[in-house]
């Protein structure tokens, strides 16, 4: 099957500066070179004679499969094979060429009216192609100005978000700048309880809290299924993971700790809308993470009876992030 006219390639770089050797092509082509070619040309006289288009595109594609070690027969091959692609690209023109060419006597002597048809009807295929194209370039021209347009509204929208983002950022500082403060205060308490909500309301020992962090509630869903996470992906585009970090965590550099292994404990998964992710101390340099609802800033102490914590007329239970996770070994090792 011959393939469409708009595969075929002009290749008529550097063309022009190899024609101006082509004067004496005559007289240096070797018999033997052109006779490689001979039957194809043959062809080519024959179609350039009498017009017939159903050959074009193997034409076409026959010359372009030929190749002569001789350069000016080379070239010849690609000068004939470019301009019979032109003549394909123009071919409503040149179909009106050769039906005038062949037809225009016999109309004069018959004056039959079907020749008269057909010669109007390769007219206004011609003519069309002509006008297409001076629309297809005024079209262009139109779309050019359109996106130039486009490109300075984008532009201008791009320095207002640029500003509208510094001010975010900023404002976005001060919050994050006056949490910090909060955090500070909140750890600043030794043998206290933190209280959490996560279907329930429990407590565990303050001192077994590395940090905490504002987490997206589908966000710490997909967490806590997983066996074991990266620090770094409790960690929202503004925080730092050493921050007010304690403890084992206060070890390592911003860099390493977000490297580090994180392993959320089995609980959260009880949790429906967890908001914050509590990193705990789990002993033997192992750091784990229990996401819930809600923390409470103020720390409570009471009475502790086994791992029942009485507050005052509230009783919680005590949360021991380094038994769960113990146990939570021994079901794992039980698969």
């Amino acid at each position: 099957m011959s393939k469409s006219m708009e595969e075929f390639e002009i290749d008529l770089e550097g063309l022009e500066a190899e024609l101006s050797n082509l004067d004496n092509f005559l007289e240096d082509t070797q018999e033997d070179n052109f006779l490689q070619g001979e039957s194809l040309f043959k062809k080519v006289c024959l179609f350039l004679e009498k017009g017939e288009f159903s050959d074009l595109n193997n034409l076409i594609q026959d010359l372009g499969k030929l190749q002569f070690e001789d350069k000016k027969l080379e070239n010849f091959r690609k000068v004939i094979k470019n301009s019979l692609v032109l003549i394909s690209i123009h071919r409503n023109i040149f179909e009106l060429f050769y039906f005038l060419k062949n037809n225009t006597d016999k109309f004069l002597n018959t004056k039959d009216e079907n020749i008269l048809k057909r010669m109007v009807s390769f007219y206004k295929k011609a003519k069309q192609n002509n006008t297409g194209k001076a629309e297809s370039s005024e079209l262009i021209k139109t779309i050019e100005e359109v996106i130039s347009s486009k490109l300075h509204e984008i532009n201008i929208k791009i320095e207002e978000n640029q500003r509208i983002l510094h001010r975010i950022i900023s404002k976005e500082a001060e919050v994050i700048e006056k949490r910090e403060e909060e955090i500070e205060e909140y750890f600043s308490g030794k043998g206290l309880y933190a209280k959490v909500k996560i279907d329930n309301y429990y407590v565990l020992d303050n001192e077994y809290i590395l940090n905490q962090f504002k987490i997206n509630k589908n966000k710490a869903k997909k967490l806590t299924k997983k066996s074991f996470i990266k620090l770094k992906q409790l960690l929202s585009p503004f925080s730092s993971p050493v921050k007010d970090a304690r403890g084992e965590l206060r070890k390592y550099s911003a860099k390493q700790a977000k490297e580090l292994n994180i392993y959320p404990l089995h609980i959260s998964k009880m949790c429906k809308n967890p908001k914050w992710a509590l990193v705990v101390d789990l002993g033997e340099e192992k750091m784990g993470v229990i996401f819930a609802e809600e923390i409470d800033n103020n720390l409570i102490e009471g009475e502790v009876e086994r791992d029942i914590l009485r507050s005052g007329s509230s009783t919680f239970k005590i949360l021991n992030p380094k038994e769960m996770w113990q146990k939570q070994q021994e079901e794992w090792e039980g698969f």
